[in-house]
This record gives structure tokens, C-alpha cells and sequence, in this order.
């Protein structure tokens, strides 16, 4: 109603529409509006003439007069009225759908960026500086000029930064003076003013007009906007000052919820990337907690078949040696018995079938010891020492692990030791046995799948060498097989990443690994070409410190 009553020329009802649409604002605790309201209506009543009232709204609101310094160069707190033509009055509309567009914006960078460019629009400035204070300092956190499309914002400048010129980028005393009395202040003739005429930007820019306003939200200094107009004297006028203090006011509620929305985002991006870490954690522990069930459900089971295939096979054993003494003396008695010149061809015939029985005998023997072999090599393996640490010699761990590969991959594979150095140190055994058997038995699948596509392809090869470098050990796994694509080595060792066919493999072999291997506070290096192989290096300090 107030904004409709300006057009009609009734002055009296446009003035009381402004002053009872002021308390109205007052009586909802909406200062900014309500000010805005009673300065409109206050400026009516002087174009009445009910210079009466226009005197008690200025005795009970003091804030509506003008108050300058001696000069007239200063303005400070809001400027006061003066008459103007219906044509200068403000645009109440414009102002409110200025404000409402910047209480729109949540993203503080485009929230900036609409401020500025607003406040440069309506408040008739060439040049928009913003400031907000953060961790006690403040910061140029937008500047925007004429012949700039959008903003620079979030550059957290500080006040006195300085350009290549070695030239401040701001008039630093007077926007520390706005910080420290936290109110307005217009400077229309620099040189006629004595408070900042020395300031070295001022002097070397010269602006015709200058405005820095403090943005004020519950008493609570939250920014400062600079303004200049290097071309027109007078250009910050009482109404744009008027715009200014509605957009400030709305500026400082949408800067403060641009805030604690950007710290809201930042805290759940923090927290989704701990919950990320957390549970790629759980499945790495869930994974190390399958295999290590795996491993003491093995340990329990080749102890028990260890027990029970330990007495027959010595049984086996013994057996065997009883029956090559007996025979042993059966053929020399034999023998004995047919000494003559006519038994040559008959002792000959004995002969070759004694030979065959102890051929057959060496064979039950080489057989029993290589079970004995296996059996002591798969408790070796899958012995329960998790939280035992044991000084352990490297080359006979690789050697029981690969005791138990060798067998089933020797006919197209050819393992090669290459066995330099086999220092001693602090180790889990049972542990970097897993290490070592899931690298050999992959390399031994790169190998295979190679063989069934490359049909020229003939015998594959895992070369283990072993080097000690300074005070590190180098274990290095070489193979010939498929090789990898850099994508896949890049994910080899996250859990539940597999390149295998669906049950062939669960992902976690390289993923638990590298646990292990970090574990004993070594690492894990993985070179690999498609089409020519892979080597794997794992090197471990000499003395590792071990929880």
C-alpha cells in the first residue's frame, strides 16, 4: 500500500502508510525494513511540510538526522534527508527483489559474486571490494569492478596485500577506522578531508567518491564493503546509501548461512570420507578375520592328518628299510648258494630282479620321505604363530611355500631360486608364508591363462631372487605370464578386486597381503607390462618394529 500511495500525490497518506508500515516491521524485530520504512516516512512528512512531525519522529529517532563532520567531507552512521522529487525516491520493489535474489543463494561463492554485483549496480560504484573476517584476520573475499562480468571471490587476500607495484590494494586506514567504530563513512573530497589524506592508496587513486560500510548483524561486526567511483564527485547518495544498509543487512543473514552450510558440506564430506575409510578398514579386518579362520581351520585340520599319516608312514619307512636289509641278505645267501661255473646265467637272471626290487623299494622310500616332506611343510606353513615373533631365516620360508607349489605346477613351469642373501630378522612366518603363496599363485594363473591363449606360448617361468640392500631385503617374484593393464595395478591391492572368473578368486589375496607386508613396516612394489609380465618386489627393513 505504501509503495502504491507514492504515485498518487497524496503525500499525507503515503507518509502515515510508511510510518505504521515501520512499526510494523519494528513490531517483528525487523529493524532493517522497519528503518527503511520510517525514513521514507519521515521524508514524506517534510514534503508535506508537517515539519512538526517530521521533528518528533527525529526527536524519537535521532538516527534520522544528518550528522557530519566540520568540512562536510565525512559522512558517518546513516546519512540524513534532504527534499527530492517523487523521481529520487526509492524503488521499494527493486530493493526487495534485490534482497530476496540474495537470500536465494546457500553457495557462499555464488552468494559473493550476486552481492557484489548488486551492490556495484545499485549503489552507482566503478570498483566493489568485500571483506569478512576469519580466525580474527580480515579478507578480501570479493572484488568486482565496472568491466567485470562476475566477481573474484574466495581469494582470501589479507587487508594490506599489496599488487606488483608493490601498491596496496585498499585504502588500509580507513577500512580499519569502519572495523574499529563500526559505521559508515563517505568521503566526497579527499584532499579536503584531514583523517585519511594520507593514506598512499587514496592519494595515488584519487577517487571522486569513496563509501566503506560496515556490515552489522545483531551488533556483531561480519564484514565491510569498500566502494569507489574514480569519475563522479557525490556519488553515494542518502538513497543509495539506503539500498546499501537493506542489501548489507539481508547480505550479512546470507553470508552467515552460506557459512554454516559450506562448514556443514566440509563436515560431511569429512565424515563420509571417514565412514569410506572406516569401512574399507572393516572389510580389510573382516577379510585378514576370514583368512585367518582359514588358516587356523587349516593348521587344525593338517595337524590332525599330520598325526594320523605320521604313523603309517613310519611304519612305511621302516618297513622299507627292514625289507632292503632282508633282501639285502637274501641275495648274497643266494648267490652263495650258486657259486659254480654253470650258474652264471642263472645268478645274471637273480641279478636283474633283485635290482628291480630294490629300484622298487628306493621309490616306496623316496615316496615315504616326500610325504613326510609335505606333511612337515604344510604344518610349517600353516603354523598358529600370529601373535609369536621368531627370528626366521627368509630363503626357508620361500622354500616351504614353494615346496607345496612346485609339485602341481612342475610340468610347465620352472621355478628358478636365484638365492643371494638369507639374512635373519624379526618376522611372522606363518604370515609372510600367505604373502608368498599368494604371489607365486598368481603368477602361476598369469602363466596358465597365457599358455591357453598364446599357443606358440610354451613353458612359463617364476624366477625368486632374493638381495640384501643396506639395511633392506629385497624379495622379487619375476614371471613371464599375462601381465597387467595399468588401471588394474593401480586397484590390484583394494579389497574384493579381482580380474579372475567368477569363483576362481575373492579378491582379498593381494588386499590381505599388503596388510601383512605393511604390518612387518615394509611395502610393496608392483611393475607389469600386458602381454609380458609381472615382477613383484617386497622389501623389508632388517629390523621392523612389530606389535
Amino acid at each position: 500500500m505504501a509503495m502504491r500511495m507514492e504515485y498518487t500525490g497524496i503525500l499525507q497518506d503515503e507518509a502515515l502508510a510508511n510510518e505504521l508500515f515501520a512499526k510494523f516491521w519494528f513490531a517483528r524485530e525487523k529493524q532493517e525494513l522497519g528503518q527503511f520504512s520510517l525514513k521514507k516516512a519521515h521524508h514524506c512528512y517534510q514534503r508535506w511540510g508537517a515539519a512538526a512531525k517530521a521533528g518528533l519522529l527525529e526527536e524519537k529517532y535521532p538516527w534520522l538526522v544528518l550528522r557530519q563532520s566540520g568540512n562536510g567531507s565525512i559522512t558517518e552512521n546513516v546519512v540524513g534527508s534532504s527534499l527530492r522529487s517523487s523521481s529520487d525516491v526509492l524503488d521499494f520493489s527493486s530493493v526487495m527483489k534485490a534482497s530476496q535474489t540474495i537470500s536465494g543463494e546457500i553457495q557462499l561463492e555464488s552468494l559473493l559474486n550476486r552481492i557484489m554485483m548488486l551492490i556495484n549496480e545499485n549503489a552507482g560504484a566503478q570498483r566493489g571490494v568485500l571483506l569478512l573476517e576469519k580466525e580474527e584476520e580480515w579478507l578480501i573475499e570479493a572484488d568486482i569492478s565496472v568491466d567485470q562480468q562476475t566477481a573474484s571471490v574466495l581469494q582470501a587476500l589479507p587487508l594490506d596485500v599489496q599488487d606488483e607495484q608493490k601498491y596496496p590494494l585498499l585504502p588500509v586506514s580507513l577500512v580499519q577506522y569502519v572495523i574499529r567504530a563500526q559505521t559508515p563513512v563517505v568521503i566526497n573530497d579527499i584532499e579536503g578531508q584531514e583523517r585519511f589524506s594520507s593514506d598512499s592508496y587514496l592519494q595515488r587513486v584519487q577517487p571522486q567518491s569513496v563509501l566503506c560500510y560496515p556490515i552489522v548483524k545483531q551488533r556483531e561486526l561480519t564484514g565491510v564493503i569498500y566502494l569507489e567511483n574514480r569519475l563522479t564527485p557525490n556519488a553515494f547518495t542518502r538513497d543509495r546509501l539506503e539500498v546499501l544498509g537493506v542489501l548489507s543487512s539481508q547480505a550479512a543473514i546470507s553470508i552467515e548461512n552460506a557459512r554454516l552450510y559450506s562448514h556443514l558440506e566440509h563436515l560431511v564430506e569429512q565424515r563420509t570420507e571417514e565412514l569410506s575409510e572406516s569401512l574399507r578398514h572393516l572389510k580389510v579386518t573382516q577379510a585378514e578375520l576370514v583368512q585367518s579362520k582359514k588358516m587356523a581351520g587349516l593348521g587344525t585340520l593338517v595337524a590332525g592328518i599330520a598325526h594320523e599319516i605320521n604313523n603309517p608312514v613310519n611304519f612305511l619307512s621302516l618297513g622299507s628299510e627292514l625289507l632292503n636289509q632282508e633282501l639285502t641278505r637274501f641275495k648274497q645267501l643266494l648267490l652263495e648258494s650258486l657259486v659254480g661255473e654253470n650258474e652264471h646265467e642263472i645268478i645274471s637272471i637273480f641279478e636283474q630282479r633283485f635290482d628291480h626290487f630294490f629300484q622298487t623299494l628306493n621309490s616306496i622310500r623316496e615316496g615315504s620321505v616326500r610325504v613326510k616332506t609335505i606333511v612337515q611343510d604344510l604344518r610349517t606353513f600353516t603354523k598358529l604363530d600370529e601373535t609369536e615373533k621368531q627370528i626366521s631365516h627368509v630363503v626357508e620360508c620361500l622354500q616351504t611355500t614353494l615346496h607345496l607349489i612346485e609339485t602341481q605346477y612342475k610340468d610347465h613351469i620352472d621355478f628358478v631360486c636365484d638365492f643371494h642373501d638369507n639374512p635373519a630378522f624379526e618376522c611372522y612366518p606363518a604370515q609372510l608364508n600367505q604373502v608368498f603363496m599368494n604371489i607365486l599363485m598368481n603368477a602361476c594363473q598369469s602363466i596358465e591363462q597365457k599358455q591357453q591363449q598364446v599357443l606358440e606360448f610354451q613353458q612359463g617361468t617364476i624366477t625368486i631372487r632374493t638381495l640384501l640392500i643396506q639395511n633392506e631385503l629385497k624379495i622379487s617374484f619375476q614371471d613371464n605370464g599375462m601381465g597387467m593393464a595399468e588401471e588394474v595395478r593401480q586397484k590390484i591391492f583394494e579389497p574384493f578386486f579381482t580380474t579372475k572368473a567368477v569363483g576362481m578368486g575373492t579378491g582379498l589375496g593381494m588386499s590381505i597381503s599388503y596388510g601383512i607386508v605393511e604390518k612387518h613396516q615394509g611395502r610393496i612394489d608392483i611393475e607389469s607390462e600386458p602381454g609380458q609380465g609381472t615382477t613383484v618386489h617386497l622389501l623389508f627393513p632388517l629390523a621392523p618394529k612389530l606389535d
